[in-house]
């Protein structure tokens, strides 16, 4: 299923699709449960995925602010 065909779904848009699944984003709980059902996941293994990323994507900016210190500091 595309993002726009799921985006419809779950009524939201594509672009919120797309910062759920990279993880920029977590969703409202009544689009949880229709994400999981959309990847065909249960409850509680879609939450642990969408805590995996926020957390990587959280390391990732700080990892990227202390280059950025050392680059110019």
């Amino acid at each position: 299923m595309s993002q726009h065909e799921f985006s419809k779904k779950c009524g939201s848009s594509r672009q919120y699709i797309s910062l759920v699944e990279s993880g920029k984003r977590i969703p409202k709980l009544e689009f949880i449960l229709c994400f999981a059902n959309g990847f065909d996941m249960s409850l509680q293994d879609f939450t642990h995925l969408l805590v995996e990323r926020v957390i990587f994507y959280e390391d990732l900016e700080k990892r990227k602010q202390r280059e950025a210190s050392f680059k110019y500091g």
